[in-house]
């Protein structure tokens, strides 16, 4: 047990409690929303089974719990929609991945897989293990955590709340990575393994290699992640959002702190200087770019802009030193080498692995972690792959197809009209991150033992549930 561990266990213990004195408040749901950021603070580590209890899990395993014991504490029923088809398709998919998660038992070394880069040479044999035990477990929370989410969200007030206690989340671990980076170069040495507790990546921020091969001082922006790429991948989820609201003129908190957040959002994710970081920044904008159906004129000005931005790009990497240093090793030898070569390898094998296996998979985590579409295919088979992709195609098509309402204007429900509006502005940003995530997932990998899918999932889904509720209140 990390001594952060028990402050925090202390915290969501008293919330807890208090929980199950007012089952109706957000408390719970709120820290689960809040520590999604913060994979790099682990409460409890056991290195034998590869078992770290992040913030996120252990209040999310506390707010499923609630949700399953509330019809016994108080008079509220579990509010679920058995008929709703993603609470229907999650269930089934949470069934293929405890039917696949079987598989390593039957395999029992019969079968293996190869390793990438270094390891290729290497033959990993596929066999039972508590390390894939524990990967059905985190499936199991982040299904779950999905569904009771839909369930939880009525209002328009408690979207609204979940959504802001994400942004705020994200907002907090930015501020400790440029915080991180003022302490750097300063010259003060930060004990960062306070509140960076994993194993992998613990110490402070020498000994986690913040200088860049001694060629240059520059830190990279870590902050509460398990490393730079996780803690871009969780950022690009919120900036994706924000993105959409300033371009929109759809306001969060109000004017200038949704300004000032969007710009600490973007230096945090430069500053990290990570591959997925610029990758990720790149897809949200083209995404953007691409829906908002650009006129030729837009389109001409579009390529005059990047041409012009290229050549400035390419002028500056040419003729400053350290900016050039900074490009090829962050960037340019990532990609031409090492980590590139590794994820492919790893996905040519995996893949290999799932064609000899094709129905129900060889179960999650059996496997090293690949892009979006590889991981469900070898973790679940073509079963598990159709019902997590059904899944996918109800959230964007009740999200992007709601019935529209014939809205007559008066007094009575002008108020009801202003609603609607709020919550489709709040959809839309939702639906964009959310696709923007899932590519960025697809280019980079599958973290699905992070929050930051299934919470989204079921925001996304009590949004669009609510929008249809007041349209037929006001039809």
């Amino acid at each position: 047990m990390t001594i952060i561990g028990y402050i925090i266990l202390a915290l969501v213990s008293s919330i807890f409690l208090y929980s199950l004195y007012d089952v109706n408040n957000k408390k719970l749901l709120q820290l689960c929303i809040f520590f999604i950021p913060f994979s790099g603070l682990s409460l409890y580590n056991n290195v034998e089974i590869s078992l770290y209890i992040l913030p996120f899990t252990l209040c999310a395993v506390l707010w499923i719990i609630l949700q399953l014991i509330k019809p016994v504490i108080s008079s509220n029923n579990i509010s679920l929609d058995t008929n709703n088809s993603f609470i229907i398709f999650s269930l089934i998919f949470f069934t293929c991945v405890s039917l696949s998660s079987l598989s390593p038992i039957f395999i029992n070394g019969s079968d293996f897989y190869y390793g990438a880069n270094e390891d290729s040479a290497r033959v990993f044999p596929i066999q039972p293990s508590t390390i894939y035990v524990l990967q059905l477990i985190y499936i199991f929370i982040g299904v779950f955590f999905s569904i009771f989410i839909v369930g939880a969200l009525k209002t328009l007030l408690d979207i609204e709340l979940v959504i802001r206690t994400l942004l705020i989340g994200s907002f907090v671990a930015c501020l400790i990575g440029l915080f991180e980076i003022i302490s750097f170069y300063l010259g003060y040495d930060l004990w960062t393994g306070f509140y960076h507790t994993v194993p992998t990546g613990s110490g402070n921020l020498a000994e986690k290699g913040v200088r860049l091969d001694g060629l240059l001082n520059i830190a990279r922006i870590n902050s509460v992640s398990y490393e730079t790429s996780n803690f871009a991948q969780h950022i690009l989820v919120v900036y994706a959002f924000m993105f959409y609201c300033f371009k929109k003129k759809v306001l969060i908190f109000s004017q200038f702190y949704d300004k000032s957040l969007f710009l600490i959002l973007l230096i945090s994710l430069l500053l990290a200087l990570s591959t997925t970081a610029l990758i990720g920044i790149i897809i949200i904008h083209f995404v953007y770019w691409i829906f908002s159906k650009p006129s030729l004129i837009q389109f001409l000005k579009s390529i005059v802009v990047l041409t012009f931005l290229f050549l400035v790009f390419f002028l500056i990497y040419k003729n400053f030193e350290n900016f050039t240093v900074i490009i090829d090793v962050f960037v340019l030898d990532k990609i031409s080498s090492g980590s590139a070569e590794s994820r492919l390898n790893v996905a040519f094998n995996a893949f290999e692995v799932f064609l000899r296996h094709p129905i129900i998979g060889v179960g999650f985590g059996v496997l090293p972690p690949s892009d979006l579409i590889i991981t469900i295919l070898v973790g679940t088979g073509l079963i598990g792959f159709i019902s997590f992709f059904i899944i996918l195609i109800v959230i964007f098509y009740n999200s992007l197809f709601t019935k529209a309402a014939k809205i007559f204007f008066n007094k009575t429900n002008e108020s009801k009209f202003r609603i609607i509006n709020r919550i489709s502005d709040l959809l839309n940003a939702l639906i964009f991150s959310y696709l923007n995530l899932l590519i960025i997932y697809q280019s980079i990998g599958f973290t699905f033992r992070f929050g930051d899918f299934w919470a989204i999932s079921g925001i996304i889904v009590a949004t669009y549930i609510l929008k249809e509720k007041t349209i037929r209140e006001i039809s």
